[in-house]
């Protein structure tokens, strides 16, 4: 199983974006007939609050608006994708390289926009000394 302790100990620094937890309670409440997870809310506050505590929780501010327009238009994203074009717009307004994320292939095409991205998939953590 993937360990975030597993990158840490690597040096590298982990942040969320608060999109990442509105996202983690929208699919942690939903019920699982519709692909959720179904969890009583004191159960996910407990989640999102320890997410919360293990993780820097990085800014999302003005000028992060500008950038995703631009990414986007660049991308030509339409419909959910906006949300993954978000979280890119979050890492090159913070300055951060990579990605990690389960969902490689819906966020390769960023990887050469802007500042660029590294997209890592847990699987690649893994199989790393």
């Amino acid at each position: 199983m993937f360990s975030h302790i597993t990158l840490r100990r690597r040096g590298q620094q982990l942040v969320i974006a608060p999109q990442n937890l509105i996202e983690l309670w929208n699919v942690a409440t939903r019920p699982a007939p519709v692909n959720g997870l179904g969890l009583p809310l004191p159960e996910v506050l407990k989640l999102i609050s320890a997410f919360e505590s293990e993780f820097k929780l990085v800014e999302e501010t003005p000028p992060l608006f500008p950038i995703l327009k631009g990414l986007a238009t660049q991308a030509s994203v339409t419909g959910k994708q906006i949300h993954d074009a978000r979280l890119v717009a979050i890492c090159h307004l913070h300055s951060i390289p990579s990605i990690l994320t389960f969902n490689g292939r819906h966020f390769a095409r960023y990887a050469a926009l802007g500042p660029g991205l590294n997209i890592v998939e847990p699987a690649a953590v893994l199989s790393r000394p």
